[in-house]
């Protein structure tokens, strides 16, 4: 019998049956009454699939999979710790001091109006100059 159960990596065995209660758990909370639904974690505000998004958590699930594995061969190191900390926290962090509203962007700005016609322009919350029609 040992020799059977000593070819198994047993910390593997387990982040596999963590990952499985991990999903289990995922998949009784998108079946719950209560208003969840996991496919928000891939739309964007508009509703629509949001590639970034499914890249992000695409890079997060793999990323963490390595983590997981490198601590179980012994080769985990606090600089790749600290790299896979920065990535996921840091951006989110970022996130939620992002700005926000109508933030100026550099660029030009065309105006059309009929001729004769003043046209008033606001750009950064600055009051438009005062014109007068000719």
């Amino acid at each position: 019998m040992s020799g059977f159960f000593g070819h198994i990596n047993v910390g593997a065995v387990l982040l596999g049956f963590g990952i499985l209660v991990a999903l289990w758990v995922l998949w009784k909370i998108q079946r719950s009454p209560k208003p969840v639904d996991l496919v928000d974690l891939i739309l964007d505000e508009s509703g629509r699939a949001s590639w970034t998004r499914i890249c992000a958590i695409g890079a997060f699930l793999f990323s963490t999979w390595a983590m997981a594995h490198l601590e179980l061969t012994g080769r985990m190191d606090s600089t790749y710790f600290g790299l896979y900390l920065g990535t996921f926290v840091g951006g989110a962090v970022a996130y939620q001091y992002r700005p926000r509203g109508n933030a100026e962007i550099p660029g030009e700005i065309r105006v059309q109006a009929p001729a004769g016609q003043a046209v008033g322009v606001q750009v950064g919350g600055a009051a438009p100059p005062s014109q007068g029609t000719s």
